[in-house]
């Protein structure tokens, strides 16, 4: 009883001090349930659905041929653009250093991807360059991928692939055929290949826009044996 008193005037406390704000539209949390997800329920209700794989297949056509399309499905949360609540969620991991946010939207994630009945041999994110995890102290697309996890219960393998340049980010290039330049060649693949051989990955990531960061990835992946790559973000953007 005294345990229960004193859990309950300090999470009071700390409500008081630091209260706990909806991930998408950063209103403060009221409700119980929603305080424990980190988000509102009516938030929840309202995200608009992710273009379908099929529409996003046809996008990657703009950039590479059918034959260099190394991604099988594509799986999307949300839309995403900078006018909606998703767009200050996806800015707090990544700049505030908010990785919480990143786990629960990866939780969210994994319902989706249970929906779309895709059961993978392993989850692997995309990688970050060290440097740059080390500047903001974990990979987002690896928080993600923990949220994704801990619904699908499938392996996750934090550091299947490198990043092994140091290039400017994809926010930061404008242009597709600039997208897909900037991320040529600079993926490697760790000494565990014949662990990926005839196996189906599920690449996990925050945002997709061209496809050039997920697809040279899957691409990787299947040169080493890989049987199929699947691709799960939270925000799909609208057009390139």
């Amino acid at each position: 009883m005294i345990k229960s008193i004193t859990h309950n005037v300090v999470d009071s406390f700390l409500e008081l001090i630091a209260p706990k704000h909806c991930c998408f539209c950063a209103d403060k949390l009221y409700d119980n349930t929603d305080r424990i997800n980190g988000y509102c329920h009516s938030c929840l209700e309202h995200l608009p659905e992710a273009p379908l794989s099929d529409l996003v297949h046809e996008r990657l056509l703009h950039s590479i041929s059918s034959d260099d399309i190394a991604i099988n499905e594509i799986i999307g949360l949300t839309i995403y653009n900078h006018d909606l609540p998703i767009h200050n969620a996806i800015f707090d991991f990544k700049y505030h250093g908010i990785s919480q946010t990143a786990y629960t939207l990866g939780i969210l994630l994994g319902h989706k991807i249970l929906e779309k009945h895709i059961m993978p041999d392993y989850i692997i994110p995309v990688p970050i360059h060290p440097a740059k995890q080390r500047e903001r102290g974990y990979n987002q697309a690896e928080e993600i991928a923990k949220g994704v996890h801990t619904i699908i219960k499938i392996p996750l393998i934090p550091f299947a692939l490198k990043r092994t340049l140091y290039t400017a980010s994809q926010t930061t290039v404008t242009s597709s055929a600039a997208r897909w330049k900037n991320v040529a060649d600079i993926f490697n693949i760790s000494d565990e290949k014949a662990l990926y051989h005839d196996k189906t990955v599920l690449l996990v990531d925050d945002v997709f826009t061209t496809g050039a960061t997920t697809n040279n990835c899957a691409s990787l992946l299947l040169q080493h044996g890989a049987k199929r790559v699947d691709i799960a973000v939270i925000g799909i953007t609208e057009r390139l």
